[in-house]
């Protein structure tokens, strides 16, 4: 690179701090401002990517960043009022929430949920064999059995084959009422007994077969969700799921994250934060995770990975905004002050 924009003047020219603060300020496009930006970018850029951080020193200035950050209530007080602006935004859209986003990113959102993949059996059967899992769809399958038997057992309106099941022990109690008189009475109760035994032996047949069939069930399912000539199905059914999620109006999306309780969430994640944080293994854990990205990167320089990552198009940009920034401390009063104290001390 040629540094060489905005050349400084030689040692036997006369210079002062004053000078040479006016020659830095220059607003020049090959100021010195723009070699000097030069110098900086190819220097990172020439470092190994591995070695741009010391991994122990940069843990320690994280987690020591994150214990301060979980205790500062300001900081809370922030991320919520950031939330809640931000719920506001989704809150006023009249449309689909699909509209908040670029429209080929919801297509390629689509194409990646349509994508034929299919689980893996067993770790579908875990998920399922969870006992929270297992109870839900025990309750479900017991209730669907037992709407079931209520059916058969409800009146038959508008029929004249009577009241089905459950309102024949009511008529023949009536009717043995009627022709029996006062041994009627008892009659009656025997066939509501009667009855509330075959609905008790119903409901416990019910249950047994429930609780029998409820592993078959599991794995049937779980077989359907992960088989792979079914993947077309699974990619269907993951589809309509994420067409209706992206359908719904912002009213409706912002409505359900706040009865979510965003502020016992914050709260509960500042406190496992916090809980880790201060444990002693805290910034060996950090150590570990950014040792292990370091080490990815291997031997290359920074600016040999960006090309090999094709994002070398990013390194031009940098250097306007540099000088932009260079331009904004070389124009501040303290740099003025620092220069002028070199000066006063050579």
């Amino acid at each position: 690179m040629d540094y060489s924009a905005g050349r400084m003047p030689e040692a036997k020219d006369a210079l002062d701090a004053t000078t040479l603060l006016d020659r830095l300020r220059a607003q020049s496009e090959d100021g010195p401002l723009s070699g000097l930006a030069t110098v900086i970018i190819d220097h990172a850029m020439s470092k190994q990517a591995s070695r741009l951080v010391n991994p122990r020193d940069a843990s320690v200035a994280i987690v020591s960043a994150l214990r301060t950050a979980v205790r500062s209530d300001e900081l809370n007080a922030f991320l919520l009022q950031a939330t809640r602006d931000l719920l506001a935004v989704v809150e006023k859209h009249a449309g689909p929430i699909e509209h908040l986003a670029p429209e080929e990113l919801g297509a390629a959102l689509r194409r990646i949920v349509a994508l034929p993949y299919s689980p893996d059996p067993g770790l579908v059967l875990k998920l399922l064999q969870r006992e929270p899992v297992r109870k839900l769809l025990r309750d479900l399958l017991l209730d669907s059995l037992l709407g079931f038997a209520k059916k058969l057992r409800s009146p038959m309106e508008g029929t004249g084959l009577g009241r089905g099941l459950g309102g024949l022990s009511k008529l023949a109690a009536e009717q043995i009422k009627a022709r029996t008189g006062t041994l009627g009475v008892f009659a009656s109760g025997v066939a509501s007994a009667v009855s509330q035994e075959v609905e008790r032996q119903v409901e416990q047949r019910a249950t047994d077969f429930a609780d029998s069939t409820l592993s078959s069930l599991i794995g049937q399912l779980a077989e359907q969700l992960s088989d792979p000539g079914r993947a077309g199905e699974q990619a269907a059914l993951r589809l309509a799921l994420l067409e209706g999620l992206l359908a719904l109006h912002g009213r409706e999306v912002a409505a359900e994250i706040s009865a979510g309780n965003p502020d016992l969430i914050s709260r509960t994640i500042r406190d496992g934060l916090r809980a880790w944080s201060d444990k002693d293994s805290a910034v060996d854990d950090v150590e570990r995770g950014l040792a292990a990205v370091l080490a990815h990167l291997g031997n290359q320089s920074l600016g040999d990975l960006l090309v090999r990552l094709h994002l070398e198009p990013v390194i031009p940009v940098l250097r306007p905004l540099l000088v932009e920034e260079l331009r904004g401390i070389v124009g501040s009063d303290a740099f003025a002050a620092w220069m002028k104290s070199l000066f006063s001390n050579s």
